[in-house]
């Protein structure tokens, strides 16, 4: 069967047009999307200066033992803010408080697969020492540093050196009351540890973050509880889990911890 010189043209031309459409979808470069970073420097006012958090709120309903990331909070130590869990895989958070009870803190690491900030590019992560607060100046190095802490191995349900202490009985660091039992104490603070009457040894810790942007901080936790920040005054009706701590802040680079005066 013949075509038609007008036809073959217009046939042609057809094809032609449909390949350049075709052509032109292809070159055509996907959209970016926006980038979840804040690369803004941080603040210089922020650094060298003593800081405070009180009652940043977590998740107050148990899920179980499974709960793990489902309930965590975030929060920058760079700005002294919550973050929202929408920025979970960026680099604007730096602590994460997650399982039961928030009672788990890590850091913001993206290459690591047990951090909730796989997958960012966070470089942070965090170390625990037996020291107090203000006796806690050089900063380690970035291979003693891990990825989170729990609860520490004195009270119940702890594992290692922690950053607070569950008391199941109320016998551990409570009197004995029915009111102490099943609290849980930060060990920002020293605190003493005892059989029910006698007193065994004394309790201490401080947290050490590298943070996602590579600045350092160190922490002392105060509280878990809504407006009680004195152990003596934290019993099982207390409000929680509501964090309460002070931390230090200084540059990337920094070899030690500097407190302006």
């Amino acid at each position: 069967m013949k075509i038609s010189k007008i036809k073959y043209i217009t046939f042609l031309s057809a094809s032609i047009l449909l390949m350049n459409i075709s052509c032109s979808k292809k070159e055509k470069p996907e959209a970016d999307e926006p980038s979840l970073d804040d690369n803004t420097p941080t603040d210089a006012s922020m650094f060298y200066q003593l800081q405070r958090v009180e009652n940043f709120g977590g998740d107050t309903e148990y899920d179980g033992p499974v709960d793990g990331a489902r309930n965590a909070i975030f929060f920058s130590l760079d700005t002294k803010k919550g973050i929202s869990e929408n920025y979970q895989k960026s680099n604007r958070w730096d602590l994460s408080f997650s399982d039961i009870y928030n009672a788990k803190i890590g850091s913001n690491n993206g290459k690591s697969t047990s951090s909730l900030g796989t997958g960012s590019s966070g470089i942070g992560g965090i170390y625990i020492t037996e020291k107090p607060f203000d006796e806690v100046i050089d900063i380690p190095a970035d291979s003693e540093f891990k990825t989170s802490v729990f609860l520490d191995s004195n009270g119940s349900f702890g594992d290692g050196i922690g950053w607070a202490i569950y008391d199941f009985t109320g016998t551990t660091i409570g009197n004995g009351d029915d009111n102490k039992a099943h609290v849980c104490y930060a060990l920002g603070n020293p605190l003493n540890l005892n059989n029910g009457k006698t007193l065994v040894r004394t309790l201490v810790r401080t947290l050490i973050v590298k943070t996602a942007k590579g600045n350092y901080a160190k922490i002392k936790m105060i509280s878990l509880y809504k407006n009680v920040f004195a152990p003596i005054d934290m019993n099982r009706q207390s409000e929680s889990p509501f964090f309460t701590f002070e931390y230090i802040l200084v540059p990337k680079g920094s070899t030690k911890f500097e407190i302006n005066q």
